[in-house]
């Protein structure tokens, strides 16, 4: 095994294995005074915050100041863990005035890392794939503030899962589909780097597949002129 880039990447006669450095989440863990607390299953609750008639309120410029640190640390953490990219959307939305409900959102991240301390990726070898397969999904309207929903995919080459994002939508999409489509934009947008960056690599030109469960975005997004 080998460190490149605070990720520790293993090789065995199975294959490999990618993890980000376990010491961010322990950081995390520990600022956020969470050692020793009972962890959770989910790393994002729609109920945080939930009655907390103080939640929207501006944090003092010194906890700002200490959100924005500790949040940096995991949104540089979520770029290896799938699992926290939902939550780290909802959390990086208070990077310019974060509230109380970011940091209980940020807390709430961090009760996660207690009880799943480790994520890792696993690329076993298989047979030479012909195809890049991205799924892609929306959740419409998910920020109940600016009404604005949430753009996610997950990249697959053959049994490996290569790259996933999630992101709030720039714009306010009127309808499931509208939205469904954005999101499906998004992820045609990452397949063709990816044919790109293996065809750039000498693998040849992949197909690319896209997988929505919106009918009305897959109509949307056939129709031509």
């Amino acid at each position: 095994e080998g460190s490149h880039l605070h990720r520790i990447i293993r090789w065995t006669g199975k294959g490999f294995s990618w993890q980000a450095d376990p010491k961010y989440s322990e950081i995390l863990v520990a600022e956020l005074g969470l050692k020793g607390s009972k962890g959770v299953d989910t790393p994002s609750s729609k109920d945080t915050g939930k009655g907390d008639r103080t939640a929207g309120d501006e944090l003092p410029a010194e906890e700002a100041a200490e959100f924005r640190r500790l949040a940096g640390t995991a949104l540089y953490l979520s770029l290896d863990r799938p699992s926290i990219q939902f939550a780290m959307s909802e959390i990086s939305s208070g990077m310019a005035k974060p509230t109380r409900l970011h940091m209980m959102r940020l807390r709430r991240l961090g009760r996660y890392l207690v009880k799943f301390p480790t994520e890792v990726w696993n690329f076993d070898y298989q047979e030479a794939p012909s195809e890049v397969i991205v799924y892609t999904d929306s959740d419409w309207g998910a920020d109940k503030e600016t009404r604005k929903s949430m753009s996610a995919l997950a990249e697959r080459f053959g049994c490996h899962l290569i790259d996933s994002s999630c992101a709030r939508q720039s714009v306010v999409a009127l309808s499931s589909g509208e939205a469904e489509f954005y999101s499906l934009t998004r992820g045609g947008a990452a397949g063709i780097m990816s044919q790109q960056i293996w065809d750039g690599l000498g693998y040849g030109r992949l197909n690319l597949v896209l997988e929505t469960d919106s009918s009305a975005a897959k109509g949307i997004a056939s129709r031509s002129g």
